[in-house]
């Protein structure tokens, strides 16, 4: 037969979520290991570090990206407003 275990308020909690080391501190502390695990582990690090710079940079463009995207949706909805009353703001009743 179970047992249930009661939980107390306090285990009941989510504890706050850890961040991950990120990919660039990961390939520091890869390069220590350089010199034993050979080559292909130096082409693995050396590709973190082209997908780290990679990502940076499309985190540089998004805000502009947004941007662009928001005013276009506003444009658009503008447009289909106005196709969709062509009476609209011409003073036309």
């Amino acid at each position: 037969m179970r047992t249930s275990r009661r939980l107390s308020p306090s285990s009941t909690r989510a504890s706050p979520p850890r961040t991950p080391p990120s990919p660039a501190s990961s390939a520091r502390a890869g390069r220590a290991a350089r010199p034993t695990a050979g080559r292909g582990w130096a082409e693995v690090i050396d590709g973190v570090g082209e997908v780290q710079e990679a990502l940076a940079g499309m985190a540089r463009l998004l805000p502009e990206a947004a941007a662009l995207y928001a005013t276009t949706d506003e444009t658009v909805a503008a447009d289909s407003t106005r196709d969709a009353d062509p009476g609209a703001g011409t003073g036309a009743s």
